[in-house]
């Protein structure tokens, strides 16, 4: 099947990948990102009875972006870990956020991020909005 052929005023996307320790950041950048108008997908989302499974595989494929939210717990996690390799996979854009010092791994640490470990309040929404955008106005 090909590339989805997206409309250019359609709101971008955004599945937020995340270690459930992180779930408040998470939450926070979700609330963020839908007041600007953009799409976000937590796995709070998830449909009771369905095979969550299932549900993450669709929301990453439907996604425009994937924001990872970096930390200790995230590299520690199977399923964070599960939901990059897809996302790479299937060539998404992926903007790293580091939430948390920690040391980047695997095909992340090829990836310019955000850092918002240091930023008062760790709060890169601007940044990151901006960056989402800029790539929905280029498309």
């Amino acid at each position: 099947m090909g590339k989805k052929r997206r409309d250019k005023w359609k709101t971008p996307r955004v599945f937020i990948s995340y270690a459930y320790e992180d779930r408040r950041d998470a939450q926070r950048l979700a609330a963020y990102l839908q007041a600007a108008k953009v799409g976000a997908f937590l796995d709070t989302d998830l449909s009771v009875g369905e095979k969550w499974s299932n549900q993450l595989s669709t929301a990453i494929e439907d996604s425009d972006w994937i924001v990872v939210l970096m930390s200790p717990a995230y590299f520690s996690s199977r399923w964070a870990q599960a939901e990059v390799a897809q996302a790479l996979a299937l060539k998404k854009q992926i903007l790293p956020i580091m939430v948390e010092p920690c040391e980047v791994k695997g095909p992340l640490q090829y990836i310019q991020w955000l850092d918002a470990s240091h930023e008062p309040g760790g709060d890169p929404m601007a940044a990151a909005l901006r960056i989402i955008r800029s790539s929905a106005d280029a498309g």
